[in-house]
């Protein structure tokens, strides 16, 4: 069979609205005879091009990807992680006046850009730190304060977004956990006030000692406060 023959094949299994690219396609021949069987399914309207290497089968009712979602298609189809950038969460929460001017999200890898739908999307290389938390309320609130930057953060801003972590422990522990690969200026907003990280010794002990709420589950209790004598403080 051609490498016309087996694209053909390949996109009459794809469920109705499912989106793929140029790069699914490799496996069938060389990027010259891709390319060019591509093309020609899009004059036939077999198939619909959404973006640059991206297509969608031109069957039933055709779900046009949002922004957001073109942004997670291109960085996959590159073997790039993608994370919602800090400038466009500090904006949504009223911390700057006003986000990026077109869609910008962070990535693992090269910085590149491409249009969809009138407009050009922004795929900017970030460090790996910025890019270690997920984009939980936590790790949107770190980027968004990070992106903020040194000179023109304040306490006000941490007012504002705080909401995204106090409302849930396993946020709140996951902001103070992040300060080991945060800006040291950053994690000075979040001053240690509760003991993180594995029970003492005498924690683990069968007997509990006087005024201690031992874990049931043994091995961690998260933030518990610890004073200097080893004792809980209520």
């Amino acid at each position: 069979m051609s490498c016309r023959s087996f694209i053909q094949r390949y996109i009459s299994t794809l469920p109705e609205g499912q989106v793929f690219t140029t790069r699914d396609c490799l496996v069938y021949g060389t990027r010259a005879t891709v390319d060019k069987a591509l093309q020609r399914f899009v004059r036939l309207e077999q198939i619909i091009r959404l973006a640059r290497g991206v297509f969608v089968r031109n069957i039933g009712n055709i779900k046009i990807p949002t922004m957001l979602e073109m942004a997670i298609i291109k960085a996959k189809a590159f073997g790039k992680e993608l994370r919602i950038h800090g400038m466009d969460t500090a904006s949504i929460h009223k911390l700057v006046e006003a986000g990026n001017q077109e869609p910008t999200y962070y990535v693992d890898g090269s910085t590149s850009s491409f249009a969809y739908q009138g407009r050009q999307i922004h795929l900017k290389k970030a460090s790996k730190k910025r890019m270690m938390m997920s984009d939980s309320n936590a790790g949107r609130a770190i980027r968004a304060l990070w992106a903020i930057g040194r000179k023109a953060i304040r306490w006000s801003h941490l007012d504002k977004i705080s909401h995204l972590w106090h409302s849930n422990n396993e946020e709140k522990q996951k902001i103070y956990l992040a300060k080991a690969w945060m800006p040291a200026w950053l994690g000075d907003f979040f001053p240690p006030t509760r003991y993180l990280g594995p029970e003492p010794n005498w924690l683990k002990a069968s007997a509990p000692c006087p005024g201690v709420r031992c874990n049931p589950e043994g091995s961690y209790v998260p933030f518990r406060r610890i004073n200097k004598l080893g004792k809980s403080r209520s």
